[in-house]
């Protein structure tokens, strides 16, 4: 178990009724859910039984792989399978259970190894298979993008607000940070549920304001509803051609 202070270790302990943690940011808030959650784990519950909710898809992310170092770490290896996502742990399977992996196996380990011996002997970190993760920030990003002569764009404000609850105060922060020379601001969002948000006024006006210039774009993230194509041709929502030759020009130039 990580140190944890006497309150921490009262909220991953507690048990039998509802809690409520508040801190602030940095205070280790997903350090203690984690140990919750490999808590609940060494007490006989499933991964697949817990619900664990966060704001935004950057968050959840790394709360799986939180949890997932946190079980591998503690040799819960069998609740990986349980997880929505290619781990380590299938990745390993796939191989001990190869039949033409068997000889090789054999060689290396003396026996065919289960999945945890061969995470922790070859793919974890230092070991000859460990792939080191590589992320880079927006703003990085935008540096590359800026090195190779191009021009960087925020791709679709609105989508970050409806689908990953940024507000606007965040997104004129991730504009100061990297500084882009455009902004997406014609774009028609279709939300799971098949709702079309049309901010384009609001992220023109937006761009305006921040010195951006504006391009466009469509996306939706439903499996049935509608599916604006490049251009919105099979929408009711259409561009002046002078928008659309500015948008060509600032691209260009």
């Amino acid at each position: 178990m990580p140190n944890l202070t006497e309150k921490q270790s009262l909220a991953v302990n507690k048990s039998n009724t509802n809690i409520i943690v508040s801190a602030g940011a940095g205070s280790g808030k997903t350090a203690v859910l984690t140990e919750r959650v490999i808590q609940k784990l060494k007490n006989g519950e499933s991964v697949d039984k817990l619900l664990i909710l966060t704001f935004t898809n950057a968050a959840a992310k790394e709360m799986k792989d939180r949890i997932r170092h946190a079980i591998i770490s503690n040799n819960l290896i069998s609740e990986l399978d349980k997880i929505d996502s290619v781990t380590k742990a299938h990745i390993a399977n796939d191989i001990i259970n190869n039949e033409k992996n068997r000889d090789l196996l054999i060689k290396n380990f003396n026996c065919i190894p289960n999945k945890g011996e061969f995470i922790e002997t070859i793919m974890n970190e230092n070991c000859p298979a460990y792939v080191k993760k590589e992320t880079v920030t927006p703003k990085s990003a935008a540096e590359i993008i800026r090195d190779a002569n191009g021009k960087v764009v925020l791709a679709h404000p609105v989508a970050y607000v409806h689908e990953d609850n940024f507000s606007d105060e965040d997104i004129l922060n991730i504009i100061n940070d990297m500084k882009p020379d455009g902004l997406e601001a014609n774009y028609l969002y279709v939300d799971r549920n098949s709702n079309k948000i049309n901010e384009v006024e609001k992220w023109n006006n937006f761009a305006k304001e921040n010195n951006l210039f504006v391009t466009a774009g469509s996306d939706f993230h439903n499996k049935d509803g509608l599916r604006p194509e490049i251009g919105f041709v099979n929408t009711e929502f259409a561009l002046e051609d002078d928008i659309i030759d500015e948008i060509i020009m600032n691209l260009i130039k």
